[in-house]
């Protein structure tokens, strides 16, 4: 179908899909559309004219129909699941993993080290230690010695 605009085209395009039908120019030069329910709505059909946009949107509220368009504001932003989420935690490169990774793999030695002098066994600690020498590697770095070896 021929349109006066490209503004009235893609209008239609929308309207279209919702139930209207154009019903061409009227005498002042207005382009017509018919709703679902009789009605006739009329816009500027020229070209030069960007109340289109505002056609669109009293169609939508006239046909019941909620209009998509861009988040505005800090809501076009993606979403952080309404919690902050701290800069380390955001860029985290593999050196700060590394770092977090051998200040762990310390922390357990030291365990070991001092279950090891008073005599009791420190198995949850030594399987631990594996899982974070073995994320160590995954890294593509070597592991640290373990320094509670006597």
């Amino acid at each position: 179908m021929n349109y006066p605009s490209k503004a009235i085209a893609d209008l239609m395009k929308w309207a279209s899909r919702h139930g209207c039908i154009y019903r061409g120019i009227a005498a002042s030069g207005h382009a017509k559309i018919e709703l679902p329910n009789g009605e006739v709505y009329t816009t500027s059909a020229s070209p030069a004219d960007t109340n289109t946009r505002k056609a669109k949107h009293d169609l939508a509220r006239m046909l019941g129909v909620k209009l998509e368009r861009p988040a505005a504001g800090r809501y076009r932003h993606q979403p952080t699941g309404g919690r902050h989420v701290p800069a380390e935690v955001r860029v985290d490169s593999v050196s700060a993993k590394y770092a977090r990774l051998e200040a762990r793999h310390r922390t357990l030695c030291d365990e070991i080290r001092d279950a090891k002098s008073s005599g009791y066994p420190a198995r949850g600690a030594l399987d631990e230690i594996a899982t974070v020498e073995a994320d160590i590697v995954k890294l593509g770095r070597r592991p640290p010695l373990r320094s509670f070896r006597s």
